[in-house]
């Protein structure tokens, strides 16, 4: 995977959750590449995290723009505008714990 994610570790680097290293919580960022339209979203559900999903206000992205999103080592495919992505509603969910869960993003052609 580390192909088809490195060039975002250049992007902008967004904290979307608090920094702790507390093991009940989840913990994520964001890299985006503005110039491109690109990025990853990776999300960390620690071992004693009792939430299985957790919602997400995503940064740097265009409001009128939509996006497709993969999810790697997952089957989860779907596409959402700037606007709807930037208000919370990206959400990540999984029934491990732990468990990391990454997902890749670009404009939608």
């Amino acid at each position: 995977h580390w192909r088809n994610t490195n060039a975002n570790y250049y992007g902008d680097y967004y904290p979307l959750t608090p920094y702790s290293r507390a093991n009940n919580v989840w913990i994520a960022w964001q890299f985006h590449r503005p110039e491109v339209g690109a990025g990853m979203v990776q999300a960390f559900r620690r071992a004693d995290c009792p939430a299985a999903t957790i919602r997400l206000k995503l940064r740097g992205l265009k409001p009128d723009t939509r996006y497709d999103f993969k999810q790697l080592d997952g089957p989860n495919e779907f596409s959402a505008t700037g606007a709807d992505l930037l208000s919370e509603r990206f959400s990540v969910s999984t029934s491990q714990s732990p468990a990391a869960v990454i997902y890749t993003y670009s404009i939608q052609k």
